[in-house]
């Protein structure tokens, strides 16, 4: 079984963790170019992103070819799942590829636009996060078919709503809001774990606006020193059981 995961902060990570089989990131994946992959069983795990797919995990749905006999979806959200199911499903259909099994597991909310990060961690024993995920790990082992979607019909509405709001949606000059302040060390983190290369680090941090608006950058800098005006505070997240190493060597697009 191969997993192909897309992480920012470690959650979709984590979550991979829990299913087996041999775990493949999708920005390394798109880094050595061969996009064709074969087994029993293939997967994907990534986040809800403005209540649908994030860009990435489109594209790779667009030009992997994936070859198995079961595939099946995880998706980690905050807040809420809204249409997300529905929106792989059509984007999935128009790539040539159907999912026999997709599922979601709400986790920790860490979009630092919309949520009080502190607020959104002291929500964490509440979820049962490890005993959902215990509980789809259960689904794939068995092959069970379906998909799940977590949200009520108003949320999935909702849902509609924000992936139709063009600034609700990834724009990749996005990162020319960000702000450095002098807390930064030039430590180059902040490049190592963007996915897509944006980030370049050598007297200065300078964005490339080419953003995938994780906010990895953001959450991860061991400084604190990368903001957004509209940041409800300053306190970041990365998950507990996820070394920021971890979520390097997954992302990590610059160096050999």
């Amino acid at each position: 079984m191969k997993i192909f995961y897309f992480t920012s902060t470690g959650n979709s990570l984590h979550a991979a963790r829990h299913f087996g089989g041999e775990l493949v990131s999708i920005p390394q994946a798109f880094r050595a170019r061969d996009l064709e992959f074969a087994d029993d069983s293939i997967g994907i795990v990534f986040p809800v992103y403005f209540g649908g797919l994030p860009a990435i995990v489109e594209r790779f749905l667009k030009e992997a070819k994936l070859d198995a006999g079961y595939l099946f979806a995880v998706l980690t959200y905050g807040g809420a799942a809204l249409n997300s199911v529905k929106i792989l499903e059509k984007t999935a259909a128009k790539c040539g590829v159907r999912f026999d099994y997709i599922n979601a597991v709400e986790m920790i909310d860490n979009y630092v636009p919309m949520y009080n990060i502190e607020k959104e961690i002291a929500k964490g024993p509440g979820k049962d996060i490890e005993g959902r995920l215990n509980a789809i790990a259960e689904d794939i082992r068995a092959l069970k078919k379906g998909h799940s979607s977590p949200s009520n019909l108003g949320f999935r509405v909702l849902g509609g709503l924000l992936r139709s709001i063009p600034s609700m949606s990834v724009q990749p000059g996005r990162d020319k809001t960000f702000i450095i302040n002098d807390a930064c060390s030039r430590c180059g983190v902040c490049a190592k774990v963007c996915p897509v290369g944006n980030i370049t680090v050598d007297g200065s941090v300078k964005h490339l606006h080419r953003c995938e608006w994780c906010l990895g950058c953001i959450n991860l800098c061991p400084e604190n020193a990368v903001h957004l005006k509209s940041e409800k505070n300053s306190t970041r997240f990365r998950n507990a059981d996820v070394p920021l190493q971890d979520i390097i060597d997954a992302n990590c697009q610059v160096g050999p």
